[in-house]
């Protein structure tokens, strides 16, 4: 079966809410993990723990900043339903359903012309 929109998708539209509460999710965490390993920068650690407390503050701006960025470039999905629409409204579909309703209401009307003309006789 040969599909014209894809179920994929259709599937990939219905799961961006959920993406983009996890993505929510994951910020609201880097930024806590980013805050309090930076605030643990200001108390007298030793070299390695300072290593290590300096890997979780890069780690957590490095995923802030992902996740920023993708919630800024998914579309929502009302967006993404918009842009497949978009992407199947073409010139040439537009003038090939001017064509068809113009020859069925062309067909139409000699049945109903026809019809007409036989109740007169």
């Amino acid at each position: 079966m040969h599909y014209i929109i894809s179920p994929w998708v259709i599937y990939g539209i219905g799961i961006i809410k959920p993406v983009i509460f996890l993505l929510i999710i994951l910020s609201l965490v880097s930024m806590i993990v980013f805050f309090i390993s930076t605030l643990q920068l200001i108390d007298n650690y030793n070299e390695d723990e300072r290593k290590i407390i300096n890997k979780f503050v890069k780690t957590s701006l490095v995923t802030l900043s992902i996740s920023a960025l993708l919630l800024v470039l998914i579309p929502s999905q009302e967006t993404a339903y918009k842009m497949l629409i978009a992407s199947y409204i073409t010139t040439e579909n537009i003038s090939e359903t001017h064509r068809f309703v113009k020859e069925e209401l062309s067909s139409a009307l000699e049945k109903v012309t026809d019809a007409v003309i036989k109740m007169k006789r």
